[in-house]
């Protein structure tokens, strides 16, 4: 019985994780939009991925702490989207929903560790700017929930699923 209240304490950090980490991303974005002058066409879909991104993560928290079907799978998408970043010859994408504990490397001069910390969402997506930047990094912290759902989902006791209303699944313990 404590594993199962233990794996639903579980849970509930990761769907409040995800949950809190979307919501912060959607306020800054926001607040990013509000700051713009101009929005072109570019500009605009830059914001809507963004936008898509921080509600894909608002949406597998809500799922997680729902109990539904399919969201620790969803989830790992969640974090895998953040797993890696990268900026390559002007192009880039770094998208982090929650918190940033990231290792990476820079090329652009030379061999360079780099090491960012981040307490709140953030994303860059870079369309032909800084031509001469190479960097590649790696999110610890979608690391750690990539390992952390992975084994909620292999977790040593199995449970077996029942569909109840809908959409919902209810777990019960068998050995």
């Amino acid at each position: 019985m404590d594993k199962i209240k233990n794996k639903d304490t579980k849970l509930k950090v990761l769907g409040y994780y995800q949950l809190i980490g979307g919501i912060t991303g959607l306020v800054i974005t926001f607040y990013l939009i509000a700051q713009t002058a101009t929005i072109t066409g570019l500009i605009l879909i830059l914001y809507l991925i963004a936008l898509g991104l921080y509600s894909f993560s608002i949406y597998c928290g809500i799922q997680i702490l729902k109990n539904r079907k399919h969201s620790l799978d969803i989830s790992l998408i969640n974090q895998y989207l953040q797993l890696i970043s990268f900026a390559i010859l002007g192009y880039g994408f770094k998208y982090v929903s929650g918190l940033l504990l990231s290792v990476g490397v820079d090329f652009t001069n030379s061999f360079d560790m780099k090491f960012n910390v981040g307490i709140m969402s953030t994303w860059e997506m870079n369309w032909n700017t800084d031509a001469d930047k190479i960097e590649l990094n790696l999110n610890l912290v979608a690391l750690f929930f990539i390992i952390f759902i992975d084994k909620l989902k292999n977790s040593k006791t199995s449970n077996k699923v029942e569909l109840v209303n809908d959409d919902n699944i209810e777990t019960t313990l068998s050995v």
